[in-house]
Parts: C-alpha cells; structure tokens; sequence
C-alpha cells in the first residue's frame, strides 16, 4: 500500500498526510470521550493504526485522470463525476494492494470504509451511497471533519488559504448537515485545547 500512496501526485500525498495527522487526533478524542460504543469502528485496538488508515483516503485518486486531478480551475460536471469515483477506486486498488503485516481484516475494513465513505453527508446529500447519520461508519466521519479541515486551509488555484480559526468556524457551520454535529464538537474542543496546534501543518 505505501508503494501505492508514493504514487500519488504529491499535492495528494501532502494532504494526506496532514488528513492524517487531523484524523489521528479526532479519533483519539472521541475514542476518550465514549462516543459511538456500538459502532465497530471505533476501538481502542485501532487507535494506533487510524494515521495510516487515514493516509490512505485518497488513494483511489490513483485512477482519475492526470488531467482531471491537475485541473486550476473549476471542475465541469462530467469531470466532477470521474472525480467522485475515486472513491470506487480505491475498492479496486485495495484489492491489489500488498497490505502491511500489522493491518488485519478488521484494519482492512476500516481503511475500505475511511476511502469509500468519506465524502457521505450526515444529512444524506453526500455520494456514492447517499447514506446519512449514523449509516456511515465513525471512522468515515472523522475522516470527512479532518478532510474538510484541511480543504478549507489549504490555497487552491481558485481560492486562498484559509486561518485555522475561520476553518473551525465553517466546519461549525456544517455541523448537522455535512457533519456529524456530535464529532465536530469533540473536534473542535479539541483542537481550541490545544491552541489550535492540531490544525496547523
């Protein structure tokens, strides 16, 4: 899988790394608060391994054209869809992939639901499967707080960079309609008790 992930255009690589680092933190807050005991993808025994799983997010990109990927400026709507079904690749390059040691089935499951569920909106309106609440796993959830984060932040051809503190507020903002509202708040006290050392590259 890591061969896979240095394959990636390393704007890619970079954000995923720092989704990452935002997921990491998020799922440990919500591991300590309780949160979510019945969803099988939140558990201590993965705490350890949510960075990689994370980094792996965006590793159907691999698939969407260069061209596509590279694009300054705003996506048309047929090029928005092949971006969109990065999220089916990844099923395809996860089942090539040549896994570490360490990540077992369970591990492998959750790295599968992080990639596919990932751009799912609490409210429904996200894609592929259309689910909403608590349909997507926790750990997909996280992933999307931590993925807009750093999407926010970060200066696109189209658009500057953002401060930390107004990302925060924007993610507020969703929260109950892109956002699991329960997970942005564990996030965001989180990330205001830290000074804000948590969203910062």
């Amino acid at each position: 899988m890591l061969s896979l992930f240095e394959k990636l255009p390393g704007d890619v690589r970079r954000h995923s790394v720092r989704v990452a680092g935002y997921a990491e933190r998020i799922y440990g807050w919500a591991l300590d608060y309780g949160v979510y005991p019945n969803d099988v993808s939140i558990r201590k025994n993965l705490r350890s391994k949510v960075h990689t799983l994370a980094l792996w997010h965006d590793i159907g990109k691999l698939m969407v054209p260069r061209e596509i990927l590279d694009k300054p400026g705003k996506l048309t709507e047929t090029e928005y869809r092949e971006m969109q079904k990065h999220v089916e690749y990844a099923k395809v390059l996860y089942s090539r992939g040549n896994w570490p040691e360490e990540i077992g089935e369970e591990d492998r499951k959750a790295a599968m639901d992080v990639s596919y569920y990932h751009h799912e909106r609490w409210d429904g309106g996200g894609y592929l499967c259309g689910y909403r609440g608590e349909e997507i796993p926790a750990i997909a959830r996280i992933c999307a707080i931590a993925d807009a984060f750093d999407a926010i932040m970060s200066p696109r051809p189209y658009k500057k960079a953002v401060p930390a503190e107004k990302a925060v507020m924007e993610i507020q903002a969703n929260a109950g309609t892109q956002f699991d509202p329960l997970l942005v708040e564990i996030a965001v006290a989180g990330f205001q008790g830290t000074e804000g050392a948590g969203i910062k590259e």
